[in-house]
């Protein structure tokens, strides 16, 4: 008899699966600013013509793939 409810308990209580969802992270309000001081801009693109900095589009040999993806 003991038994017997033992197993109707075990049978009656469900399994709930609980997935704990991430959180997202708290920032401040100046942490999602490029630069925050004219140094810090100064320090890493002075001294550099943008060609050097992002590359020539001209003469850059892409592949077939590449080019078809582009021209869209």
């Amino acid at each position: 008899m003991l038994t017997r409810r033992i197993i109707r308990f075990a049978l009656s209580v469900e399994n709930k699966v609980v997935t704990k969802l991430p959180k997202a992270p708290t920032l401040l309000s100046g942490e999602l600013e490029n630069y925050r001081f004219d140094a810090e801009h100064a320090r890493i693109y002075d001294g550099y013509t943008l060609d050097e900095l992002y590359g020539s589009k001209i003469g850059i040999k892409h592949s077939p793939a590449v080019q078809a993806e582009m021209r869209k």
